[in-house]
């Protein structure tokens, strides 16, 4: 469900709440239905790639064995507020955080790992909906390693673009920036990370 979609259902009666926040609440919480959030399928070259292709992973880490990417910068987003990426038996959920900007007009996404909310197993369904998006869950199957922080995967990915070369030649060659979603939104609460030793940040890092 695209962004403009979820903003369309937030009823007239509800102008106090932020659409940015409802969006949140609801993609974190119904993250395993596949009209809300849809599932993005990953390609195994875009770790690896050192330019930005349709596709750039980064800041990859193993996560309950699987190797699981921060950010995800995409031309294949959909414009969707959230994805998530199947890996086994597991679910990842991704919050369009910001934009690559070729000049005034945007040129690739960026996808930022999120915690979920709730619980779900089969039909049994246990939501968690709270104000604002911050909030953290309690159940420890939705944390995340501290390592995939929201600010510490942005600032990664602004890391990468900056020391991207421009694209086109002489006069027409054009410097890519970033650009965040939600200027005002500065990351999810410390409390949805759970604290790793060096010795796992060191096994986690993959870059």
């Amino acid at each position: 469900m695209k962004s403009e979609d979820l903003i369309g259902r937030i009823s007239e009666d509800s102008g106090k709440i932020n659409p940015d926040e409802y969006i949140d609440a609801i993609c974190r919480n119904y993250w395993y239905n596949d009209k809300i959030v849809p599932i993005y399928s990953l390609t195994q070259q875009a770790f690896t790639y050192t330019k930005l292709s349709a596709e750039k992973y980064l800041l990859p880490s193993y996560v309950n064995g699987n190797r699981v990417p921060g950010a995800i910068i995409t031309s294949k987003g959909g414009n969707h507020p959230y994805f998530k990426v199947q890996l086994g038996n597991k679910y990842y959920l991704y919050k369009k955080a910001g934009s690559v900007m070729k000049g005034n007009s945007t040129y690739r996404d960026n996808y930022i790992i999120s915690p979920k909310l709730g619980i779900h197993q089969g039909g049994n369904h246990q939501y968690e909906f709270y104000t604002g998006s911050l909030n953290e869950s309690i159940f420890d199957d939705n944390l995340l390693p501290e390592t995939f922080s929201y600010g510490n995967v942005e600032q990664n990915v602004i890391n990468y673009i900056n020391q991207l070369k421009p694209i086109g030649k002489g006069d027409n060659a054009v410097k890519l920036k970033y650009k965040e979603h939600n200027a005002a939104f500065t990351g999810f609460s410390n409390a949805n990370y759970y604290k790793v030793s060096e010795q796992q940040k060191n096994s986690y890092d993959l870059t």
